[in-house]
Parts: C-alpha cells; sequence; structure tokens
C-alpha cells in the first residue's frame, strides 16, 4: 500500500513539474519583439535632440530615422509604421509593429 501512495506521489508530482518545463516559443518571440519598442523610441528621441535650430533639417533627419527604422524591422520580418506630428519641437510620435502574433501601438511626444 506504502508503494502505491509514492508511485501515486511522485507521478503527482512529476506532473505538476512538468507543466512548468512547457516552454510557449511563440510567446518568446513575442517578447523578443517587445525588446524593440525601447529601441525605436531611443532612435526618433536621439533624433530629436540632435535639433540644433533648423526645422527643414529636422524633418529630414526623421524622415531618414524612420525609413531606416522600418527597413530594419522589415529584414526582421515585423511591420512598422512610424507616424509623427509637429514640424519643430516638440514632435508627436505615433508608431505601430505589427507580425503575424502580435500588434502593439506605442504613442510619446519627444521634447
Amino acid at each position: 500500500m506504502a508503494t502505491v501512495i509514492m508511485i501515486f506521489t511522485l507521478i503527482a508530482l512529476i506532473r505538476y513539474f512538468y507543466d512548468f518545463s512547457d516552454i510557449n516559443l511563440p510567446k518568446l518571440k513575442e517578447i523578443s519583439e517587445l525588446n524593440y519598442i525601447p529601441y525605436i523610441k531611443d532612435s526618433l528621441n536621439s533624433t530629436v535632440a540632435s535639433f540644433l535650430g533648423d526645422c527643414d533639417k529636422l524633418q529630414d533627419d526623421i524622415n531618414a530615422t524612420r525609413i531606416f527604422l522600418e527597413n530594419e524591422m522589415i529584414k526582421r520580418g515585423m511591420n512598422l509604421t512610424i507616424n509623427y506630428t509637429g514640424y519643430c519641437q516638440p514632435i508627436g510620435f505615433n508608431f505601430t509593429i505589427r507580425t503575424s502574433n502580435l500588434y502593439t501601438e506605442t504613442v510619446f511626444t519627444s521634447p
């Protein structure tokens, strides 16, 4: 009888801990995709921070950064869309990241 109880307990423990080792790969990919949000935000903030008083130059720099980031994300299989409002500082940004598993939208204002 004691042997049966020990085997039952062992099987229950194995099943309990087995569920913790189950790795959800799509969820891990989704988490890694979220890591790009701070990078994109920092890149756009850095572009605006380098503003030296020429609003036309700032617009050119923002567009160059936008094109670069969107192309880099396409290489990684993600669709990035960056929109912005404002001509000089402050600039309002709105960007979305789309994949088959994820859709995120980030809105912020860069001083």
